[in-house]
């Protein structure tokens, strides 16, 4: 089993939120970057400060930033808290069956789908040339120069997850 593929169709779901609600790919974005995390992986809890940083750098612009904690609802949000993360966050508890649908094989995983929600980029682990991409692709869908996620900092090419 892989992640899926590049012009796949991602799979719509709606979980609950760790703020209310049902968090799920939202209509009309232009791009939307789906993490799936776990807040015991370390990689993930590397990582998602960088998610945060793309979603607070592209407010209001073409890409949404959604995360799928396989979480209880307390971890993630003493995770969520930690982190200050404010992008929306979806609880998904066993079986997993978004993150299966996703055909998750690691945490953390980012998935980039278009418009059409539509597969453009899978991301397993943390990648540094994956992030930079979707920067870029916001920036050209906005118009405007790609955001760093990273502020500036020298980042390793790659941490599994």
């Amino acid at each position: 089993m892989s992640e899926l593929a590049a012009g796949t169709k991602a799979p719509a779901f709606s979980l609950p939120g760790l703020g209310g609600g049902n968090v799920g790919v939202p209509t009309g974005a232009s791009l939307t970057c789906v993490v799936v995390f776990k807040s015991s992986c370390p990689t993930c809890r590397w990582a998602l400060p960088y998610f945060q940083a793309l979603h607070a750098g592209t407010k209001n612009g073409p890409l949404a930033v959604i995360g799928i904690a396989e979480d209880e609802p307390a971890e993630a949000r003493a995770l969520a808290e930690d982190l200050a993360l404010d992008f929306p966050i979806a609880l998904e508890g066993e079986p997993w069956a978004t993150s299966e649908a996703y055909e998750c094989i690691t945490v953390p995983t980012m998935f980039l789908l278009d418009g059409d929600d539509r597969v453009i980029l899978t991301s397993p682990g943390f990648a540094r040339d994956d992030m930079i991409e979707v920067a870029r692709r916001t920036a050209e869908i906005a118009g405007g120069d790609p955001f760093d996620p990273f502020g500036g900092k020298d980042m390793p090419p790659f941490r599994p997850g």
